[in-house]
């Protein structure tokens, strides 16, 4: 009797330690084997080039029961945008509780001055196993087309180029800092300092918010990289003029800013340097070279 109720012991025993690890093993092969996924991601979206922040929001299956992470990338082989200067992307990877069923990401997007044609900016939705991630993927697009204002005249004064040392170019955009000033026809400041902003190229855009009159745009030099070292080196401005679905052209004035001048921040050079002038009346524009040619109008 004694010997049969120690059989039944290590046969319970048995059972238990076995019931034990068959249910541990089931609960870890659950667990690792989850087959999670992204259901879905918001539809793909047109829109105007402009400042604004997209919100896109994407679904997890119903079999997502873990903690898990979500990655955001840019897809490199659709993107025709360019990050950075047309949108950037504000959050990379999102972290979803178990059973949660919803999350998303921002993409900020920047308006542009000037008609580029239609642009895309594409992005992967992807899992992240850490430990444990979606087995799949979703992509979602957005097409950015041009924003087109005939109402404004957009000037663009681009001095980009090389400055040469002693056989090296350096970037003249780097190097050296054009500010562009606003003037009346008596050639007064009018405190307009859109395109004295430390940026190359400077922008000015005029809108029907002016005044109608005459405005003249001149250069000066604020800091010069190359004084000094008689490098004589030339700094040539393009003026770009530009109403968007109307017209566009370009003009290099002739009075330019050298390597052997003396700028405003070290010598106090206030001298300025014409470049165009513009006759607003209503949103007619009229620019002129600096000795009078009319260069377009309308």
């Amino acid at each position: 009797m004694t010997k049969n109720i120690f059989n039944y012991l290590l046969i319970g025993l048995f059972l238990v330690g076995f019931s034990a690890c068959t249910e541990d093993e089931t609960t870890r092969s659950v667990i690792t084997n989850v087959p999670i996924t992204i259901a879905s991601v918001d539809p793909d979206v047109t829109i105007e080039e402009q400042e604004t922040v997209i919100t896109v929001n994407f679904t997890m299956g119903d079999d997502q029961i873990v903690d898990t992470k979500v990655k955001i990338a840019v897809d490199p082989l659709t993107t025709t945008a360019t990050e950075g200067l047309d949108f950037d992307l504000l959050t990379t990877e999102v972290s979803i509780d178990a059973y949660g069923r919803t999350g998303s990401f921002d993409v900020q997007l920047h308006g542009d001055y000037l008609p580029e044609g239609t642009e895309i900016a594409s992005f992967v939705v992807s899992g992240i196993n850490d430990p444990f991630g979606a087995n799949n993927t979703q992509e979602f697009k957005i097409t950015i087309t041009d924003f087109v204002d005939p109402d404004k005249l957009i000037l663009t004064f681009d001095w980009e180029g090389l400055g040469f040392y002693q056989g090296v170019g350096y970037s003249l955009c780097e190097n050296v800092d054009l500010d562009i000033y606003v003037l009346d026809p008596d050639g007064n400041d009018l405190g307009i300092y859109d395109g004295a902003t430390g940026a190359c190229p400077e922008i000015i855009i005029i809108d029907p918010t002016w005044p109608d009159g005459t405005y003249t745009f001149a250069s000066n030099m604020w800091e010069n990289g190359f004084a000094g070292l008689m490098s004589d080196n030339d700094f040539p401005i393009t003026v770009s003029i530009d109403k968007a679905g109307v017209y566009n052209a370009a003009f290099k004035p002739t009075d330019i800013w050298t390597s052997e001048d003396l700028d405003q921040a070290n010598d106090g050079n206030t001298d300025f340097k014409a470049a165009i002038t513009v006759i607003k009346e209503g949103t007619n524009y009229k620019v002129y070279q600096p000795d009078g040619t009319l260069i377009i109008e309308g």
